[in-house]
């Protein structure tokens, strides 16, 4: 008879290494969840720093274009400034 209420519970001390067991699991649950969190952070961050990147060159390359379309104007209106400069000298020589 003994025997048998051995096996239908548990000895104390198991028991217990059950109950280490299943809080020490409770917390690597809660560890693993809080990595989850922190690994879709980082791919947030990630994400928009390669957005941020691509808009910085995206703008960079813009104001280049600007800048060297600016210059081609310049070096166009200072050709022409150039241009009507000499033609006054010769009617002025004529």
């Amino acid at each position: 008879k003994q025997k048998q209420t051995n096996h239908r519970q548990a000895p104390n001390h198991l028991t217990e290494k059950i109950n280490v067991l299943i809080n020490e699991n409770k917390v690597l649950l809660n560890k693993i969840n809080e990595l989850e969190n922190i690994v879709d952070d980082v791919q947030l961050l990630k994400t928009e720093m390669q957005r941020l990147r691509d808009k910085n060159l995206s703008d960079w390359n813009y104001w280049r274009k600007q800048q060297s379309d600016l210059y081609s104007q310049l070096r166009q209106q200072q050709f022409i400034k150039e241009s009507i400069l000499n033609k006054f000298d010769r009617l002025q020589k004529q």
